[in-house]
């Protein structure tokens, strides 16, 4: 939301496009991640003074791909106009980063099939 003011407040006239990647939490150990606010992204939906578009996030949020697909739904579910995911295209080809939340291409295709029943199920 302070990036979103601050652009206003410097004469940005385009659009806006907003992105959930999570909150940091306390926690330490295996779950040492960003907590991905669907909640955030329900809210903002709701509200009439926030014209903008939101995507989400669940890569970077989850930081493993075994969770990226339940995430992407949960995102979409609450609101989410998109999502922002990491492929890795190739099951051979390891991603020069983040190699660990990247999903498969086959999985991809899922999700967004998936992604696109949420979104007629909510229109």
């Amino acid at each position: 939301m302070g990036s979103i003011n601050y652009l206003k407040m410097n004469g940005h006239q385009g659009k806006i496009l907003a992105c959930e990647r999570g909150i940091r939490t306390f926690s330490n150990g295996e779950y040492d991640r960003f907590t991905l606010d669907v909640s955030f992204i329900a809210d903002l939906k709701k509200d009439i003074n926030f014209p903008h578009k939101i995507i989400v996030d669940p890569s970077h949020a989850a930081g493993r791909s075994d969770i990226v697909e339940n995430l992407t739904y949960a995102g979409i579910s609450a609101g989410a106009d998109g999502a922002i995911i990491e492929v890795k295209i190739n099951k051979g080809n390891k991603p020069l980063c983040d190699a660990s939340q990247a999903v498969t291409i086959d999985n991809l295709r899922k999700i967004i099939k998936n992604c696109r029943k949420i979104k007629n199920m909510a229109d």
